[in-house]
Formats: C-alpha cells, sequence, structure tokens
C-alpha cells in the first residue's frame, strides 16, 4: 500500500502506525505474560528454581518465575543446570488434582551436577528420557514411569525413594549404574536395574550385582527370592520341589516359609497345581521376614513320543511299547513298558478302537511321573510306527 504524504501528515494515521509497530515488537515477548513455546532442540537452561507442572493447556516449565510451554508435540532435549557454584531445585509437581499425568513422550530432560529432584506425591511422570545426575527424591508415592528412563547413570547419583505400604515406589535404572545409591524407606519398593549399584536400607549399604529386578528386600537378602522360572518346565504328574528355586534370607528355615499358588492374581493354594495352566508363585514368610515377587511358570502336559507297534504274533497279538524311560498306562490301570492287545481291542472293522485310551508316563529322569495326554489310538497314530 503507498502512504501517501497527505496520508502521513494526517495524525490519526501515525498514531496507528505507531501501535502496529508495537504490537508487532511486543508480541514475541507475551504481552499477557512471559510464557513462549518453544521447541526444546537441545535447549539449556540455568537457574535455581525449576518447576515441571501440569495444567489446562499441557505441561510448563517454569524457570525462577519464567514460564516455558511444553506439549507432547515437544522433541528434543532441555538440559537443567544450576548456577556455577551452586545448587538448584527441580520439582516436578500436578497443579491440577484431576489429571496429575505429565506426559511428554517426545521430550527429554537432563538435570546436571547440582540439581536436586522431587516428584511430588500427586504426580505421575512420563517423560521419553529422564536423566539426573546428582540425586532424585520421589516423596510419598515414590512412582516414577518414565519410558527408556536413564536414571542416576553417573557417578555420586543418588535415588531417594519415601514410599510406605500403602503408597509403594518404583525406579528402574538403565545403564551401568555402578555408583548409583538407592535409598529406599519401605522394603517393598520395586527396583530394577539394568548394572550395579549400592541399595541403602536404614542407613544399611547392600551392593545390588546387575541386572537385577525385584523388591528392596529382595535385593537385600532380607525377603526371599525365587530365581525366574518362566523358561522352566513343568509336566503334569511329575513332582518338582520349589525350594530348589529359592533363596531365604539368612537366620530363618525353609519351614518358616510358605508357597502359594495363584491363578488370574487370585491365591489358589498353598499347592503346586495339578492341571495344565499358566500360574503365579510366591514365598510368604514371617512379618519381618516378608514377601517374594510373583513368579510366572506354566504347567502342561508331557509332549507325545513314538511308541511302536509290533506285526501280529501266533496268539494273534499285537505288541504297543514305549522307548527306555518310559512306560504306557491303559484306561489308568496298566502300567508296563509294553502292553499286548488282541487285535480286536486294537481295531474295530479295520479301524483303530476309539474308545481305547492311554497315555505316556515318564519312569526316570528329572520330570519323573510327568504324563502325557490322554488320547485314543487313532489320534496317536502319527506317534506309531
Amino acid at each position: 500500500m503507498k502512504i501517501t504524504k497527505e496520508k502521513w501528515n494526517s495524525k490519526a494515521y501515525r498514531w496507528i502506525s505507531v501501535i502496529m509497530v508495537l504490537l508487532l515488537v511486543l508480541a514475541p515477548v507475551g504481552v499477557f505474560g512471559v510464557k513462549v513455546s518453544v521447541k526444546a532442540d537441545d535447549t539449556s537452561y540455568t537457574g535455581q528454581s525449576f518447576i515441571l507442572s501440569n495444567n489446562d493447556n499441557g505441561c510448563s516449565l517454569s524457570i525462577d518465575g519464567s514460564y516455558v510451554s511444553l506439549s507432547s508435540g515437544n522433541s528434543g532435549t532441555i538440559t537443567l543446570s544450576a548456577p556455577e557454584g551452586g545448587t538448584a531445585t527441580f520439582q516436578i509437581m500436578a497443579e491440577s488434582a484431576m489429571s496429575g499425568m505429565i506426559d511428554l513422550p517426545n521430550l527429554n530432560i537432563i538435570c546436571n551436577e547440582g540439581v536436586s529432584v522431587t516428584i511430588d506425591s500427586e504426580a505421575d511422570l512420563t517423560i521419553n528420557s529422564f536423566t539426573v545426575k546428582d540425586s532424585i527424591n520421589m516423596e510419598n508415592t515414590g512412582i516414577l514411569r518414565a519410558n527408556n528412563a536413564t536414571l542416576n547413570n553417573f557417578s555420586a547419583g543418588k535415588v531417594i525413594l519415601s514410599s510406605n505400604q500403602t503408597n509403594r515406589g518404583s525406579v528402574k535404572l538403565t545403564g551401568s549404574n555402578t555408583d548409583v545409591i538407592v535409598s529406599v524407606s519401605d522394603r517393598y519398593t520395586q527396583v530394577s536395574s539394568e548394572g550395579s549399584f549400592m541399595l541403602d536400607i536404614d542407613n544399611v549399604g547392600y551392593p545390588v550385582t546387575g541386572p537385577a529386578n525385584g523388591y528392596a528386600g529382595e535385593l537385600s537378602g532380607q525377603f526371599p527370592t525365587m530365581d525366574d522360572i518362566s523358561g522352566e518346565t513343568f509336566y503334569v504328574g511329575a513332582t518338582y520341589d520349589m525350594n530348589e528355586y529359592t533363596d531365604y534370607p539368612a537366620g530363618y528355615t525353609r519351614d518358616q516359609f510358605t508357597f502359594r499358588y495363584l491363578l488370574s492374581s487370585s491365591v489358589i493354594g498353598v499347592e503346586m497345581p495339578t492341571v495344565p495352566g499358566t500360574y503365579e508363585v510366591l514365598v510368604t514368610g514371617p512379618t519381618d521376614a516378608g514377601t517374594s515377587s510373583p513368579r510366572t511358570f506354566t504347567i502342561s502336559y508331557f509332549p507325545g513320543v513314538d511308541l511302536d507297534i509290533s506285526e501280529v504274533d501266533e496268539e494273534g497279538k499285537v505288541t504297543v511299547s514305549a522307548p527306555a524311560g518310559y512306560e504306557i498306562s491303559l484306561d489308568n490301570e496298566i502300567y508296563s513298558q509294553s502292553i499286548k492287545f488282541s487285535e480286536g481291542d486294537l481295531y474295530t472293522e479295520e479301524m483303530f478302537n476309539e474308545t481305547l485310551q492311554f497315555y505316556v508316563i515318564v519312569t526316570d529322569g528329572v520330570h519323573e511321573g510327568a504324563r502325557s495326554e490322554a488320547l485314543s489310538y487313532s489320534e496317536h497314530q502319527d506317534l506309531m510306527k
């Protein structure tokens, strides 16, 4: 638009022009408060007070009173540092009681040395990568949920978990973590780590060799703990001693502990189940000795083995034999490595007798007593030679 001399000499026109220029200048700093949107591509901030909180518009990061808007669309890294020679606090809190979730799945936050981190009891945190180089204090609930979280993967790092029986905490450490200290107030705090670390309970240190995953009481040897038995093989009919997979705390004996078996998170008894299925088992003992984390395992029928059917002998009998180490059970009554049948028992009009049931049972080895599923001869034709 062309500005004529007459227009510029107009006082009203000059005032309009000045106001438009002021708006353009003031807009970036925020006429309505210091709140700007950043993409957070490897951005560094230095200050003494950082507050990450949720609000009606998403998440905001306060830096010494000035706000930076964040959203799940942010990507990159924000590094928080204390002034040189000083300290800073980073508080993660929920402003809205209706929504405590701070969800920034695409954002990485790094807190350098000198920055002490506190997670408010009402806040749940989900951040793509969350790295702390000094210490982190998870108050009350102590719950930190972070995808691919990296906590205290540096020297002199300390994770402080304050939890109780109502609100028990959990923390996941990834990386070497050799010099990290995890301090807990409740032995049921869940701790997992790829590397080794020092577990501090009541000011007593317990070195934990990683990878490790379990209650703090387990990792310190104060609770019973079970091996990962998900890869073990358990079969119907065999007898297994779960004590062989269990370590007990010093000063206690096996008979002070009881195994509890669960199906769909409900306790079904203290004896190992006898039917196929996927179960959980845990060990519980005296109150001061605690309870182990549950372990998942599966019970199944023993897989079929090759059987041999002989030619018809002069008596008109056929012999069905199992390999060494197995025997055949016929109608849950006859147990033998080989059984003779008349052709009339085996065949009905040149077809296998559908009503004659049997199963194979293991007679020695680790799985002694394990049995196959009871099936008719016709269903086992592929096993017979």
